[in-house]
């Protein structure tokens, strides 16, 4: 089964070789690797995506709030907005018992006076802060991928060895216009540009796997990553595999479901392959509705009747999707029992699939690193290895294939799984420095806003306030026009007046 995305909407189709991917919703037996459970809530997630179309479209308008600009923006909204009303018409402050007409009108001023700090405070914070954001960033972002100057950082901090996206479009870029190459329009150059970031990340990628499986170390210019983090890296990365694995068995209620599902599919096989034939099933999803209800109708199978209740309950874009996957069920379940089913047969089968799970996760659990911090770069070489051995599995043998086939963490080529195991391991590094370089951007900011910005806003606003109101709501801040001057005669001036009337 193939999942594809077109128009926000998910749906699932067969492909050419009638196969599944197992991060699919899909039931196929036991040794299939998926459970009810986990087959079960995969089908309601794409359900409710499905449904809800247009409820995450509206959520998705609200993406560019999400982060620091978004919680400065939220947080000025609420200053200049909701705080001044509660300021201004605060009912706790109250005027003195017996207050004049005239004290009661300059207490209520004051507040109007102070409620007015507000939306101007939110919007010099907007100012200030927010326009303080993509500065920074960018400086740090420069600091730790330029190698001249990450080598200067902490090493946990270095990411000049796996560049993240924004730096390598910008070196790029200016690479590519020194180059003088022209190109036919602006779309044109942002698809070499986003060709070449891709080639380049894939490039550093590769260095640093191929690196980390010839000599146990990450190395980073002149620099290598500490043994300690690499080996946490390598035991969280064998967690992880162990968890995949763990995912794929069934307790016991799973292996009761599975053994009645299968024998009601066997039971019933020549039906079922006739009702769900891709050339039988209508092509809309009302006639495809319409042909299962009357199937449903005309069967009479119980278990025929409870399958096609099952396809009608999902939403219709997955029910064409789920006929498929009954058929390849089917064949599933008589592959895995060599074609002669029974269902004690299957239920057998199952629990040798248990084990041959659980014997893989206690050999990744044996892999862990004790004492990571004296690990050596031989260790860490040796265990990256070994995982890879531990995750290769003999494709020709039926049921480990039917087990892991699919998963994507365990491969029947031990090239591919020594490919993806040491890739993971510095995904994982990434992933590592990634949260540091976070940790630090996020304290750089505190520090700046603290010592810098912090201070500008507030000097700002002790400046802007009191002029802003006085010039646009004098009345409120007690200024006043001076009055003018009277014009008083000097005694001399008023003497000589004085005679010549006489």
């Amino acid at each position: 089964m193939k999942v594809d995305s077109s128009n926000n909407l998910v749906y699932v189709r067969p492909n050419a070789y009638g196969s599944t991917n197992r991060s699919n919703p899909n039931f196929r037996g036991r040794l299939d690797g998926v459970t009810k459970e986990m087959a079960s809530d995969t089908d309601k997630l794409v359900e409710y995506l499905l449904k809800n179309k247009k409820a995450r479209a509206f959520i998705n308008k609200f993406s560019a709030w999400q982060g620091e600009l978004g919680g400065i923006m939220i947080t000025a909204i609420g200053t200049g907005l909701i705080a001044p009303l509660s300021i201004a018409f605060n009912p706790f402050v109250k005027s003195k018992p017996n207050a004049t007409d005239e004290e009661k009108k300059e207490l209520d001023n004051t507040k109007k006076y102070t409620a007015m700090r507000q939306p101007i405070s939110a919007a010099l914070a907007i100012l200030f802060q927010a326009g303080a954001l993509k500065p920074i960033d960018k400086v740090i972002n420069e600091m730790t991928n330029n190698p001249d100057i990450a080598k200067r950082l902490w090493v946990v901090l270095d990411r000049s060895a796996l560049q993240n996206k924004a730096y390598l479009e910008r070196t790029i870029t200016q690479e590519m216009k020194k180059e003088g190459t022209t190109y036919a329009d602006k779309k044109a150059f942002k698809e070499e540009l986003a060709k070449r970031v891709k080639a380049r990340e894939a490039e550093q990628m590769s260095k640093l796997a191929d690196g980390l499986a010839e000599t146990g170390k990450i190395q980073i210019g002149e620099r290598s990553f500490g043994n300690k983090n690499v080996a946490e890296i390598l035991n969280a990365q064998i967690d992880t595999y162990a968890q995949k694995a763990e995912h794929f068995k069934i307790d016991d209620g799973g292996l009761k479901f599975y053994k009645n599902r299968a024998n009601t599919l066997i039971s019933n096989e020549a039906e079922l392959k006739d009702l769900f034939a891709a050339h039988n099933l209508p092509a809309g999803e009302k006639e495809l509705e319409e042909y299962l209800l009357k199937a449903k109708e005309a069967t009479s199978s119980d278990g025929v009747k409870e399958l096609i209740g099952e396809i009608l309950e999902r939403d219709p874009d997955c029910r064409e999707s789920r006929c498929y996957r009954t058929l390849e069920r089917i064949d599933k379940i008589k592959d895995v029992c060599n074609g002669e089913f029974t269902p004690e047969k299957y239920l057998a089968k199952m629990n040798e699939g248990n084990k041959e799970l659980q014997a893989i996760i206690d050999g990744l659990n044996n892999l862990k690193i004790k004492d990571v911090s004296h690990a050596d770069e031989n260790i860490i070489k040796q265990t990256l290895e070994k995982i890879a051995e531990k995750c290769n599995y003999n494709g020709s043998d039926g049921r480990l294939r039917n087990l892991l086939e699919g998963s994507g963490t365990f491969l029947p080529d031990l090239k591919d799984v020594k490919a993806k195991v040491k890739k993971d391991a510095i995904e994982g590094y990434k992933a590592l420095v990634d949260a540091n370089y976070k940790g630090f951007n996020q304290l750089s900011k505190v520090a700046i806003g603290v010592g810098i910005t912090l201070p500008i806003t507030c000097t700002a606003l002790n400046w802007v306030y009191p002029r802003f109101m006085d010039i646009f709501f004098p009345s409120l801040s007690g200024a006043k026009k001076e009055p003018p001057k009277a014009d008083v005669q000097k005694p001399e001036e008023a003497k000589v007046e004085e005679g010549g009337n006489k």
